[in-house]
């Protein structure tokens, strides 16, 4: 039997003093400076009060950093998919989050293999950030060293979304297979998550389907009501599960949602949505299959009529706006949901 262990990404705060080796106004200091406020960098410091900015950034460190500064859980199993790297070191299970994400397939096959310690290029550097950031493909941006090379789709985006302007001019050139120095990978991860925030506010203006009832739902696990527009953020697409702890179907599909759940929560949101039976028995089955993505009580039963359930258990899966894309009556298929998010995504 395998068990999960899950924890949460730690955010220590660095002391006031900050690094000693990192000049005072410096191009990087700004960027340094707000990741490890957010702990970013805690086990990955090469000395004591020291940052290294020079140094190159090994890929066991991109992976902690790059999931740190994401946020979100590490789920591990104790092992680890690539050979070369030890499930027992501390940061094992950051690698298998960046896989999970599908950030990362590894440096090697035959067997599958990360190259922990091996640097970073900044070839590479483009392709990581485009993957956890899921940045838009570009048009080529115009450097003159990177035709044929492999990240070169990958560079271009990272251009597009100015986190990067290249490393020289007169020519324009990129520099794909310099290794990327650890101040300038602070840089280059703190442009990417302001971006990321400057996305979310134009995110709240988003207009939302008016196919979402206006109605308040309770979360079965604090109680709260919740009004269903509210779990339409428009960064995300939405699985909405509707189900009922006396159905035979609905605990076949219980343990599968889960894992799709947790395999996928960055980029679909999954709400389960009970329409039927006693608290003691809802309760009980969450508790029994582990579930631990937001379920909420349609006593109503307004969103299961709405969106025309008639048994359990039954799926819909709606864009980031709302919008139904497409449902899946009884047994869950994960399958079948990649074919609609691929639809979506394309």
């Amino acid at each position: 039997m395998v068990f999960l262990a899950t924890t949460v990404i730690p955010a220590p705060v660095l002391g006031d003093d900050g690094f000693s080796d990192v000049p005072e106004g410096g191009t990087h200091e700004p960027a340094i400076e707000a990741l490890a406020e957010m702990g970013v960098f805690e086990g990955t410091k090469c000395g004591d009060g020291l940052f290294c900015p020079r140094d190159p950034v090994e890929r066991w460190v991109m992976a902690v950093w790059l999931i740190r500064a994401l946020g979100g859980e590490v789920t591990t199993t104790g092992t680890s998919r690539f050979a070369d790297v030890d499930a027992a070191r501390w940061w094992s299970p950051h690698a298998e989050e960046l896989a999970d994400r599908e950030i990362t397939k590894g440096c090697a096959t035959g067997p599958l293999r990360y190259c922990p310690n091996n640097p970073v290029t900044r070839a590479q550097m483009a392709t990581f950030l485009v993957g956890a950031f899921d940045l838009d493909s570009a048009p080529p941006a115009g450097f003159t060293d990177t035709e044929g090379n492999i990240h070169q789709d990958n560079i271009d985006a990272l251009a597009a979304a100015q986190i990067t302007a290249g490393c020289r001019t007169g020519p324009l050139r990129y520099c794909p297979n310099a290794p990327v120095t650890r101040a300038q990978m602070a840089t280059f991860l703190h442009r990417a998550l302001l971006r990321q925030k400057e996305q979310a506010v134009e995110a709240d203006t988003i207009v939302i389907s008016d196919d979402v009832p206006d109605i308040d739902l309770a979360n079965l696990s604090t109680g709260e009501s919740v009004n269903l527009r509210s779990i339409v953020t428009g960064d995300k697409a939405l699985l909405l599960w509707f189900w009922s702890p006396y159905c035979p179907t609905c605990s076949a599909d219980a343990p599968m949602i889960e894992q799709f759940a947790r395999q996928n929560s960055h980029r679909v949101t999954v709400i389960g949505i009970n329409g039927s039976g006693a608290s003691t028995d809802v309760k009980a089955f969450m508790s029994h299959f582990g579930i631990t993505f937001t379920n909420l009580q349609d006593r109503s039963p307004w969103a299961t009529r709405h969106y025309g359930i008639e048994y359990w258990s039954q799926f819909w899966l709606l864009d980031r706006l709302g919008n139904r894309i497409g449902n899946e009556p009884a047994l869950f298929s994960t399958s079948r949901v990649e074919d609609l998010l691929a639809e979506l995504e394309a």
